[in-house]
């Protein structure tokens, strides 16, 4: 009634919902194609990448079109930059003008998952339609919890689940849900071991490994490291974008000076007086 398809109406969309289509699954339902697929099969870390959503073909398309809702599930989300993440319907079969599309909550869970429900705000229905719905952008950022010693790379899988689509009276509109999209991201292999127990590393102004809080991140020319009251440095060693041992210090009295860095990523290796290891990720602007 209010001209959108509300993610939680579920009685209006009850045939297509938990509907799942696995990466690289192929169709798992008779009707109107509904396909996803990233503008590149390679990227790498800081690169902002493009998937294109799509329904129907010109051999099939759709009628009577007037709710689309469908979330998209990604096996790796802690490689995706929530702040970066956007949408844009330009050539989009719902319209391409904000005053004309009503889309409802796009953000990344803690599940990997972005929800997106779809609908006119004139509340009339779309005939003989087909193509894109939206694009979805966003920035990959590196995962320190997948990059290994032994691999310098790994995927990324994206799948459609809790698809809906719907007729302006509320009767669903088969999908043919295709196969998902694959993403390779290329990393870059640390100068020494990962241990696996550390936290992951965000981007976030201020992060959290272990006991040792760092900020900012990026930093250009000074940074700064906080400790909880039970912690004390004993050792902190940098390395460099290419492995290259930079510094190595005993304790912590101040401010690390990161004016004479070069643009790039670099790692800290922090040792505590408990002989706790905290790995540190730094990217220098």
């Amino acid at each position: 009634g209010n001209g959108i398809v509300e993610m939680e109406d579920v009685e209006a969309v009850v045939q297509n919902y938990g509907v799942e289509a696995h990466p690289l699954g192929g169709s798992n339902a008779l009707g109107h194609d509904l396909s996803m697929d990233f503008n590149s099969t390679i990227a790498n870390f800081g690169e902002y990448v493009e998937m294109e959503i799509k329904i129907g073909n010109e051999q099939q398309s759709v009628d009577k079109l007037y709710g689309l809702a469908f979330s998209i599930h990604f096996d790796e989300p802690l490689s995706i930059k929530q702040s970066s993440i956007m949408v844009d319907y330009v050539g989009s079969v719902f319209g391409e003008a904000e005053e004309n599309i009503r889309l409802h909550k796009v953000l990344l869970s803690e599940l990997g998952r972005i929800d997106f429900a779809i609908t006119r705000y004139d509340h009339a229905p779309l005939n003989d339609v087909y193509g894109k719905v939206l694009t979805l952008g966003f920035i990959i950022e590196e995962n320190i919890e997948t990059i290994t010693l032994e691999s310098q790379a790994y995927s990324m899988n994206a799948a459609f689940q809790n698809v809906r689509c719907v007729e302006e009276n509320g009767n669903p509109i088969e999908l043919s849900i295709w196969e998902g999209a694959e993403l390779s991201i290329q990393g870059t292999e640390p100068p020494f071991p990962i241990l696996i127990e550390q936290l992951p590393i965000s981007s976030t102004t201020t992060e959290r490994t272990g006991h040792v809080k760092y900020y900012p991140n990026p930093v250009k020319e000074q940074l700064y490291l906080k400790l909880d009251k039970k912690t004390r440095v004993k050792t902190i060693v940098v390395y460099g974008p290419l492995g290259d041992l930079l510094l190595k210090q005993d304790g912590y009295d101040g401010p690390i000076p990161t004016m004479n860095w070069r643009k790039g990523v670099y790692y800290l290796e922090i040792w505590d007086t408990k002989d706790r290891r905290h790995l540190l990720k730094v990217i220098k602007e």
